[in-house]
């Protein structure tokens, strides 16, 4: 649970004045058999954005475990979380990249001091603009529930997820990543 980004593939057919939320509802990730040439793509796709971000790395699932967490046999869950997941190197960042088949979604962690978010907000905008860059997707915000514009953005997301850290506070002090100072 963070600050929250999906990027999905630009559509004409999509009305732009319905939110995102109403499309990641009806969305299927990762439903039905795996196809070869999709699966490709997003192990290019994520090597590529491990080139551009040097912060992440791989996260190799651990199917075992999902399997039986969610109940399931060893080849459901390697085809049902069939996502490739990025996590920042060190625990510092907090960030992590899901790409499923036709969307990506990144995600910050809640950070208790203003450097650390800061500091999470401008790695998450270097990956934002590498997937954007890399794929042509569209930027979604879930907390401003609108589209983002890398060029004009950052600071009102600073903005945002600061109140959104207060909030936070306010609610479940245990819900922060600290650092050690």
């Amino acid at each position: 649970m963070g600050y929250d980004f999906y990027l999905i593939k630009p559509s004409p057919e999509r009305d732009r004045t319905i939110p995102i939320d109403y499309f990641l509802t009806e969305a299927e990730l990762n439903v039905g058999e795996p196809s070869p040439e999709i699966e490709m793509h997003k192990k290019a796709f994520a090597e590529v954005l491990l080139r551009e971000c040097s912060s992440l790395t791989r996260d190799e699932p651990r199917f075992d475990e999902i399997a039986k967490r969610e109940n399931l046999t060893l080849m459901e869950a390697q085809k049902r979380f069939r996502q490739i997941e990025l996590r920042s190197l060190t625990p510092d960042l907090g960030i992590t990249i899901s790409i499923y088949d036709e969307l990506v979604f990144v995600s910050m962690a809640w950070w208790e001091h203003l450097e650390d978010r800061e500091k999470a907000v401008t790695e998450a905008w270097k990956c934002l603009t590498a997937i954007q860059e890399i794929s042509g997707y569209e930027i979604y915000d879930i907390q401003r529930s609108r589209r983002l514009d890398i060029s004009k953005d950052r600071n009102s997301v600073l903005e945002v997820y600061n109140e959104g850290t207060r909030l936070a506070a306010s609610v479940s002090p245990n819900l922060f990543l600290k650092h050690h100072r």
